[in-house]
């Protein structure tokens, strides 16, 4: 269980039991929270903290409000339901290619980030994605531009091409 959410399991149970379902697997996790598999066929994310919650509840209600799928060729999940109360995200399972995790970004307001910060963020996303990243490069600008979201996690398990391998 992830350490910046030791309950998760537990909340994610407790929202599950209310639609008569229950958790099936656990998917990933992450300072951001723990993400299950339910048996409702969809992935419920549990956020460690209501600042994680609302930055991926903008994004993702700003994804379904344009009614976006698919960010330069990389699946979003659908967005299904939420619970503040609870800090829970309900969204559809994708596979990859897919761009996920919200949980860092900001809508509609840049980050106040000095230029050392930036040079130092986008050093490091060159670095994750080194041949591939002028692709990582244009997801992000795509999403500033189109839809005014600063992805400010992309890093390739969020950001994850058909032919990844996947360590967990």
């Amino acid at each position: 269980m992830s350490l910046a959410h030791p309950d998760a399991e537990r909340i994610a149970q407790q929202y599950l039991s209310s639609l008569n379902a229950e958790i099936v697997a656990r998917c990933g996790y992450g300072k951001e929270g723990v993400v299950f598999k339910s048996s409702r066929g969809t992935a419920v994310k549990v956020h460690s903290s209501s600042i994680t919650f609302q930055n991926e509840y903008l994004a993702y209600r700003r994804l379904a409000e344009t009614r976006t799928q698919v960010v330069l060729g990389f699946r979003v999940p659908r967005p299904i339901q939420a619970n503040a109360g609870l800090k829970i995200i309900e969204m559809g399972i994708v596979e990859p290619p897919y761009l996920l995790d919200f949980g860092t970004s900001a809508t509609d307001i840049k980050p106040d980030f000095s230029p050392e910060v930036w040079e130092e963020w986008w050093g490091r996303v060159q670095e994750n994605f080194e041949d591939r990243f002028p692709i990582a490069e244009a997801v992000y600008i795509h999403l500033k531009r189109k839809l005014n979201i600063w992805h400010l996690d992309l890093r390739p398990s969020n950001l994850r091409f058909v032919d990844d391998e996947v360590h967990l």
